[in-house]
Order: C-alpha cells, then sequence, then structure tokens
C-alpha cells in the first residue's frame, strides 16, 4: 500500500478536505478571474465613453471665441454667453456630468477658462441649466504631472487612470484638445463624470459573481461530502478485509499466520530483553463427540467459550490465537522460566470446576490437553510448533487434560 491509499483509507476527513480546497481552487478561480476581467473590461468601456463625450465636446467649442476670453478685461457677456452656451446644453443633455470646463495653457500654468458649473450650483448638487455670468478673474493653477498636457498636445484624448473626488462627488475625468481655424491648439476641454452609474454595473457583476461564487462552494462541500463518504466506505471495507485477514471469524482471537508474524517479531527481541519465551498449544478434549452428539453450531459456540476463558487468564503481554478446529495457540515471554507453569496452573484452576453452559439445555464438563515447549538458541515457529504438536500427541495418548512440556 502505498502513502496516497494510505491516506485515502486512513484519513477519509482530510481527503474531503483536500478535495474541498482543490475543487474551490480549480473552479473559484475562474469564476474569479472572469470577474475581474468583466470590472476591468467595463472599466475600460467606461472610460471610453467619457473620452468620446469630451471629444464630442470638443467639436463644439468656438476656439475663436474661446480666444477672446482669454483676458477678464476683454470679456463682454455676449462673447461669453455664444461661448458657453454649446457646453451647457451639452452638459443639460448628458445629466450624468458633473463639470464641462475648458482650459488654456500660458507659459508654465493652466488658465480655466470657462465651467458650466457655479459656486452657487455646486453647493446644490445639480448642473447649471443656464450660463453664468462672466467670469470676474482667471483661475490658474501650477502643474507638477503634465503627462495628460502632452497627450493632448499629440491630438489625443487623455483619459484618467483613476477616480476623483470633490465635495459635489466622485467623477473620472478626460481631456480633449480642440483647435482655431489654423489647425494651431488653442486649448482643452474637459469632462467630469458621475462613476455612480459605474459602480451600479460594479455592483450588479458583485452580485453575479457572488451567486457564482455560492453554487461552486455549494459543488465543492457536495463533492466534499461524497468524496468523504466514499474514503469511508473504502476504509470500512479495508477494515474488514484486514480483519478478515488478521482474526479468526469464529473467536474473534488472532489466526494462525497473524499469530506466527508476531512471534517472529518477539523472537527476534529476545536476545535484547534476555526474557525466555514458551509455545502453548491447547487442544479441547473428546471433542469431535459435542459435534457429534450436538452438532456442530453447539460445538462453535463451546469454541467461543474456551476462546472467552483462555483470553480471561492470559497476561496482556502473552499473545493467543486460535490454531483452526479445537486447537489454539499461545506464547507469552517473561524472566521468569516458571510462566508457562503459573498460566497452565490458573487454566487447570478455572477447568477444574468450570461447567460451561451453551444454553438452557446444553451444559458441558470440558478439559484441555495441552503441549508446550521453550524457545532455545535459534528457535523458529515452525520449530516449536512441532516440538508443542510433539508434547500434545503424548498428553492425549497419556490422559485427559494433561499437559506435557518438551524441551
Amino acid at each position: 500500500m502505498n502513502k496516497i491509499q494510505k491516506i485515502i483509507i486512513f484519513r477519509p476527513f482530510f481527503v474531503g478536505f483536500c478535495t474541498f480546497v482543490i475543487s474551490c481552487l480549480i473552479s473559484v478561480a475562474p469564476v474569479y478571474i472572469l470577474h475581474v476581467l468583466h470590472v476591468k473590461s467595463y472599466f475600460q468601456d467606461f472610460r471610453m465613453h467619457i473620452g468620446d463625450l469630451s471629444a464630442t465636446l470638443a467639436t463644439l467649442v468656438d476656439a475663436n471665441l474661446h480666444k477672446q476670453l482669454t483676458k477678464p478685461e476683454d470679456i463682454n457677456t455676449q462673447t461669453y454667453k455664444q461661448a458657453i452656451t454649446p457646453l451647457v446644453k451639452f452638459h443639460n443633455a448628458n445629466p450624468k456630468i458633473f463639470y464641462v470646463y475648458t482650459m488654456r495653457e500660458e507659459g508654465e500654468k493652466i488658465y480655466y477658462i470657462l465651467d458650466t458649473m457655479s459656486d452657487e450650483r455646486l453647493n446644490l448638487g445639480r448642473p447649471r441649466l443656464e450660463s453664468t455670468q462672466i467670469m470676474e478673474e482667471v483661475i490658474t493653477e501650477d502643474l507638477e504631472d503634465k503627462e495628460w498636457i502632452e497627450v493632448q498636445k499629440q491630438g489625443k484624448t487623455y483619459i484618467n487612470e483613476r477616480f476623483e473626488t470633490d465635495n459635489y462627488g466622485t467623477f473620472l475625468s478626460a481631456h480633449s484638445p480642440f483647435y482655431d481655424e489654423q489647425g494651431k491648439l488653442e486649448g482643452f476641454v474637459g469632462v467630469d463624470y458621475d462613476t455612480a452609474t459605474f459602480q451600479e454595473g460594479v455592483q450588479k457583476y458583485k452580485e453575479a459573481f457572488f451567486i457564482s461564487l455560492f453554487w461552486c462552494l455549494g459543488f465543492s462541500v457536495v463533492l466534499s461530502i461524497i468524496t468523504t463518504l466514499f474514503a469511508l466506505g473504502l476504509r470500512k471495507k479495508y477494515l474488514e478485509v484486514e480483519k478478515l485477514s488478521k482474526y479468526d471469524f469464529l473467536t474473534g482471537l488472532y489466526n494462525r499466520n497473524t499469530f506466527q508474524i508476531l512471534l517472529e517479531k518477539t523472537i527476534k527481541t529476545l536476545q535484547r530483553t534476555n526474557e525466555h519465551l514458551f509455545f502453548i498449544i491447547i487442544d479441547i478434549d473428546d471433542f469431535k463427540e459435542i459435534n457429534d452428539t450436538y452438532g456442530h453450531q453447539i460445538g462453535d459456540q463451546a469454541i467461543v467459550k474456551i476462546a472467552q476463558i483462555l483470553q480471561k487468564q492470559i497476561r496482556n503481554s502473552d499473545v493467543l490465537a486460535r490454531f483452526g478446529g479445537d486447537e489454539f495457540l499461545i506464547y507469552l515471554h517473561d524472566k521468569d522460566e516458571n510462566a508457562a507453569q503459573y498460566l497452565l496452573h490458573r487454566l487447570e484452576e478455572k477447568l477444574v470446576n468450570e461447567i460451561i453452559v451453551i444454553n438452557k439445555e446444553i451444559s458441558l464438563k470440558l478439559s484441555l490437553s495441552i503441549g508446550y515447549t521453550k524457545c532455545h538458541e535459534n528457535c523458529s515457529y515452525e520449530s516449536l510448533l512441532n516440538r508443542a504438536d510433539e508434547a500434545l500427541y503424548i498428553s492425549k495418548a497419556t490422559g485427559k487434560g494433561i499437559a506435557t512440556f518438551k524441551a
């Protein structure tokens, strides 16, 4: 039996746990990977949508009017309204937009020129529905990271990779360049888009993921239970087969093969322990008459009763086995060379007055013939059995209930 077979048979619950873990890895990992890929794909689609809005908005900006709004002193109401009205209409047509604004680079600074969200409207938390008054001052901002500016100078739309949050909410930004009639870069238009719809979509993906996860875990649990039950079944069958191979089916004692294996192991330790080893063979007298008179079923019950008596008289260190038929084997090891005689004396005292009750109608008075020997140098199971069997033959020939020793 290899290690894997031993684990399956002797550790069924561990096998079930391993099945659960492996099943989870196999089933949950792909589901999780697909979920992550779906969310990433959805995020990219969301970014592309905002980028498209920004690019579309860039086509609506009048670059010539925008140039006239660079200096506050040059701004008049009519010019401002003409410039911002397309932005306001675009904003109103897309209510998920937080801000629409334009910017212009001058030197090392970025100037915010137009926007569709006033401070008052910002506090109210809703988009502007009409244009603002003339901006009284230009808002400037120093920039440390100009990557988004450089991308737009190349004629591309820059879409932010991360969300931003202010006191109005969480949004994602996109910026696109716009040009004057000569094709010269005039400025940039920006769109800050509400991420609530994206979060709602992600939540739906999460719900689908958790439902899939629930089914995967359920499948893994069921599979682990089935595997555990299968391993328990194998263990039960193995133990049954092992019991049949090691024990006598009638008495529950060791069988002769197991007895021989244990004896040979004990013989190997004798030199180290300096103990005496005795080998005993026991035969029930006139057992054939019991079978002939009462039948084999009563005979089997008598064998079981004798086995129980022998089991009670031996020590925990002694080994008892059924040799076959009505014969039993015992070996014992002890530093006391009279240990075997003490055991035989206990058996004699037990059986002298013992009436073996089979049932209400049948009670038997039985005696045992015994042959025993002692292990000498280089002894073996075969040599001990032969000498003890010769001693038993002498006991049988001499009379009933006699124990004979053969050196």
